[in-house]
């Protein structure tokens, strides 16, 4: 394969990654993937097929967990705000709890009419929430 097509197919599998980490670490892992590679050509054919599932392999396990490892540090940061200031926790909890979990309610008339199969002595009412 051409150096130059591997280097681009190498910073499109960076892209996987999270920013905060490719500019951390992506310097370290294009010099680690250029040695790898080169050891792989020496291989022959089937070392570049194998060094590139093991990329692609990698990308696809690690990446999602180096995103999941980012959404917690970010989940940290916020906790440590919202502990630092009460009252805006406050004022947040109760705005966003009616809004993220409405009351649904229905009763056995309109639950039998939008399914005209099940018979209403069948079905119970739906309640979500307070009643």
């Amino acid at each position: 394969m051409n150096s130059s097509l591997s280097e681009r197919l190498y910073r499109i599998v960076l892209r996987f990654y999270p920013r905060e980490f490719r500019e951390r670490f992506g310097g370290d892992m294009s010099a680690a993937y250029r040695a790898a590679r080169r050891e792989a050509e020496s291989r022959g054919r089937g070392g570049v097929v194998g060094f590139w599932l093991g990329v692609v392999t990698d990308a696809f396990v690690r990446a999602p967990l180096e995103h999941a490892h980012a959404v917690l540090g970010d989940m940290r940061y916020a906790g440590r705000g919202l502990r630092r200031s009460p009252i805006f926790t406050c004022v947040a909890v109760l705005t966003t709890v009616p809004i993220a979990f409405p009351t649904i309610s229905a009763d056995r008339e309109s639950m039998s009419s939008a399914c005209p199969s099940r018979s209403s002595a069948i079905s119970p009412p739906l309640t979500w929430g307070r009643v």
